[in-house]
């Protein structure tokens, strides 16, 4: 078993807005967005033989939109990741 954290960095290449059919609506919309985003993953994995199971969750720590909205919203990316996968000795 073994517990992990660390600092996470990112860096945004492309950004298009879609509408609710999935088409591109916008094109590329890259500069409406701060192109560094900083997280701090956090996470448990456990193995058992050559089985492995990761669990992490990433605490976004920047607001990602550059633009001025009338709601007082925050943009920041959280996520959940769950991993399963097996060792092959090489």
């Amino acid at each position: 078993m073994a517990l992990k954290a660390g600092v996470q960095f990112g860096y945004l290449m492309k950004a298009n807005m879609k509408d609710g059919l999935g088409e591109n609506s916008q094109g590329n919309n890259t500069n409406s967005f701060k192109r560094l985003n900083i997280s701090i993953p956090a996470g448990i994995s456990y193995c058992y033989k050559h089985f492995v199971a990761d669990i992490r969750y990433n605490i976004g720590l920047m607001n990602l939109c550059d633009v001025e909205l009338e709601v007082e919203d925050s943009w920041k990316t959280n996520s959940l990741w769950l991993t399963v996968g097996y060792q092959f000795k090489l």
